[in-house]
């Protein structure tokens, strides 16, 4: 038992989250000091008995945030103004009742984002304005009728899709051109009547993950293919050319596309998947065999696939899968030998386990 504890201890010290794993049994006020001195946090595995107001203090002085977990009898003012003090989101935790306005100041100096606990009665224009310079999406909890032309400004300038949370009749066009600046994303926040052919290419050229914001009637061959050219991640590739309406995508635009990444290939229409086009999808990603027509799956195409990826096996057309195939495709990856014929299995195995000795 002795020794247990010992260790518990040293794991303890070494990793205060160690604390979750130990019996209620075990645990004793040192060891939960241990943990709590080092994440005040850790202060939610400490056993309800054990949580003393010295312990409480020590929990909360370390990360304010600890409060949380902070018997309600013990969260006296003095502790939550510790907590506050030390984050000011902590004001989620303090009694409704000790929500003073000196308090909710002292939180919303500290982050701005704890203007959402802040009682309504006591939003005050001058304390949401604190809370919207540091934290322009706190706009979302200023009372509406505090919400004005110079306030809104602040927000946007600080975060721009907080036009969200301006109200309408203040979206005019230069707070929205502002906030798209600002942010690209705030465009799919702009009025339909305020966004322009200019505001959308501005906003997809800083970030081409908005397009699917962009009114069709301002998606252009020359817009998407900036969109194709800015992106470097094989994810927004292939979504980027999903969002393009079927109309303005054409074959150099997918042959951009699949050049980026072959997975482009999946969203390609049919019509313009060439052989050369599903080669070139194949050489760069072997799984975007997946994508590509039967009549284009050929032997060839299906060996190149297997050499990029050895687990392209699973889109091979059965009658492709040859011991050779397998064999290659097993040894790039172990995994593709459950896509291998059931009656070549055991040779492929044999070839592994030589391969092994």
């Amino acid at each position: 038992m002795q020794e247990n504890y010992a260790y518990w201890l040293r794991q303890v010290k070494r990793n205060a989250f160690s604390l979750s794993y130990i019996s209620d049994d075990l645990k004793t006020f040192e060891l939960c000091e241990a943990a709590v001195n080092k994440y005040g946090t850790s202060l939610e595995y400490v056993p309800e008995e054990l949580k003393s107001a010295a312990l409480c203090e020590l929990a909360v002085r370390q990360d304010g945030e600890a409060l949380e977990f902070v018997p309600e009898a013990l969260r006296s003012s003095a502790l939550c103004e510790l907590a506050v003090k030390d984050c000011g989101r902590a004001l989620e935790y303090v009694p409704f009742e000790l929500r003073s306005a000196a308090l909710c100041e002292l939180a919303v100096r500290q982050d701005g984002e704890a203007l959402k606990y802040v009682p309504e009665a006591l939003r005050s224009s001058t304390l949401c304005e604190l809370a919207v310079k540091d934290y322009g999406r706190a706009l979302e909890h200023v009372p509406f009728e505090l919400r004005s032309v110079a306030l809104c400004e602040l927000a946007i300038n600080k975060y721009g899709s907080a036009l969200e949370f301006v109200p309408n009749k203040l979206r005019t066009f230069e707070l929205c051109e502002l906030a798209v600046n600002e942010n690209s994303y705030a465009l799919q926040y702009v009025p339909e009547e305020l966004i322009t052919a200019e505001l959308c290419e501005a906003a997809v050229k800083r970030n081409s993950k908005v397009l699917k914001y962009v009114p069709e009637k301002f998606i252009t061959v020359k817009l998407c293919e900036q969109v194709i050219e800015n992106i470097d991640e094989e994810d927004d590739i292939s979504s980027a050319l999903e969002i393009i309406p079927k109309k303005i995508i054409t074959a150099e635009l997918c042959e951009k596309a699949v050049e980026k990444c072959g997975y482009a290939l999946k969203y390609v229409p049919e019509k313009l998947k060439t052989a050369e086009l599903c080669e070139r999808a194949v050489l760069s990603r072997g799984l975007a065999l997946g994508y590509v027509p039967k009549k284009f799956r050929t032997a060839a195409l299906c060996k190149k696939a297997v050499k990029e990826d050895g687990y392209a096996l699973c889109a091979v057309p059965k009658k492709y899968k040859t011991l050779e195939l397998c064999k290659l495709a097993v040894q790039l990856d172990y995994c593709a030998l459950q896509f291998v014929p059931a009656k070549l299995k055991a040779e492929v195995r044999k070839m592994l386990e030589e391969e092994n000795d």
